[in-house]
C-alpha cells in the first residue's frame, strides 16, 4: 500500500492530453493494472482510475526496454511483495535505481542462494555512474528490523565497492533519523570507502537535489 498510495494525488494524471507509461512487475495474484484500479475503488477514494483525464498505459516489465536512446534493464530486489530495481543506460552514461532492497546475505547468511542473488544485484549495478540505493538502517536499527526489506548503509557501501560504482547516493532514509543522524551515516559511509582505498563518490540524497553530469 505504501508504495502506491500517492498515485491518486498525482495531479498531472488529471490533465487532458498527458500520457503516462507506468512500469512494474506483475502483481502478486493480480495484474499490475488491477492493483491500481483497486487502489482507487470507491470504498477508498472518490475518483476512479478511469476518471483521470490523462491517458495511462500500464507496462508489466518482463525484459529489457528501449525508449529512444535509453535502454532499461531490471531485476527483482529483496523486499516483501514484488519490487524491481532498474538500470538506465543512456549512451555511455548509466543510472541504477535500487530502492526497497535488503542484502540477501545480511538476511539469510552466506547460503548458496543468498550469494547467487547478491551477485545478480551486483551485476546490474556494475560500473554504473550513479547508484541510488536503499541504505536505511544502521547496525542497531537492523537488529530489530531484519527481514523488513531494507539495507544497512554499510552493506550498501559494500555493494557499491564490489560493483565498481562511480558514485553512490544513499537513499530511502529512515523516517526516524534526524538530519544529524543522516550526516553521521554519510560520514561513516565515506570513511568505509576511504578505508577500502576507493575513490567512489558518496552522499546522502536530499529532496530536490540535482546532480550534474561531469
Amino acid at each position: 500500500w505504501d508504495h502506491i498510495q500517492g498515485f491518486p494525488f498525482f495531479m498531472p494524471a488529471y490533465t487532458p492530453g498527458n500520457h503516462f507509461r507506468i512500469h512494474s512487475a506483475h502483481g502478486v495474484g493480480r495484474s499490475f493494472e488491477k492493483i491500481f484500479r483497486g487502489l482507487m475503488d470507491p470504498a477508498y477514494f472518490p475518483v476512479a482510475l478511469g476518471d483521470m483525464a490523462g491517458k495511462l498505459h500500464f507496462v508489466e516489465v518482463t525484459g529489457p526496454l528501449q525508449y529512444g536512446n535509453v535502454s532499461v534493464r531490471s531485476t527483482f530486489s529483496n523486499h516483501p511483495g514484488v519490487n524491481l530495481a532498474y538500470r538506465f543506460q543512456m549512451d555511455a552514461r548509466s543510472v541504477t535505481y535500487l530502492t526497497d532492497h535488503e542484502t540477501y546475505q545480511a538476511m539469510h547468511q552466506a547460503t548458496d542462494f543468498a550469494v547467487k542473488q547478491d551477485r545478480l544485484i551486483e551485476e546490474i549495478c556494475r560500473g554504473t555512474d550513479l547508484l541510488i540505493c536503499d541504505a536505511q538502517y544502521t547496525d542497531d536499527d537492523y537488529k530489530i528490523k531484519k527481514g523488513w526489506g531494507h539495507s544497512r548503509f554499510r552493506d550498501t557501501v559494500a555493494l557499491g565497492l564490489a560493483a565498481g560504482v562511480k558514485t553512490l547516493a544513499l537513499f530511502h532514509h529512515d523516517p526516524w533519523h534526524e538530519d544529524a543522524q543522516l550526516d553521521a551515516i554519510e560520514g561513516s559511509a565515506r570513511e568505509l570507502i576511504k578505508q577500502a582505498g576507493s575513490s567512489m563518490g558518496c552522499f546522502a540524497a536530499k529532496e530536490g537535489q540535482g546532480i550534474a553530469s561531469p
